[in-house]
């Protein structure tokens, strides 16, 4: 994976995500009861993170996915692929890992 790579994923995904929120806000889905305090709850918690445990989950993220797209390379058929893929993806997201483009879409 190159830089150009990066930056063509992140540049593509920021303008959905600017979709989703638009859409989110006209459609006045986030006013409900269980989605805004969820959605307040989680802001005021990532917001008040120190930088440098941030920068932490954001290198333990990196780490496990570039360790899934390295396996998913080395495996020959499709299920291996997958299970190559899927399992180092479900650690990160159950130990609570930071994603800057997952991110971006909460």
């Amino acid at each position: 994976m190159n830089f150009i790579t990066v930056q063509y994923s992140i540049f593509l995904t920021f303008p959905s995500v600017l979709f989703h929120a638009l859409v989110s806000y006209q459609t006045n889905i986030l006013l409900a009861s269980p989605w805004q305090s969820f959605v307040q709850n989680y802001t005021v918690t990532k917001i008040n993170q120190p930088f440098g445990v941030q920068i932490m989950r954001g290198v333990g993220c990196n780490v496990l996915v570039c360790l899934a797209v390295w396996m998913a390379t080395a495996a020959e058929d499709i299920v291996s692929k997958v299970f190559a893929i899927y399992f180092p993806i479900m650690l990160f997201v159950a130990i609570g890992f930071e994603h800057s483009v997952r991110r971006m879409k909460l």
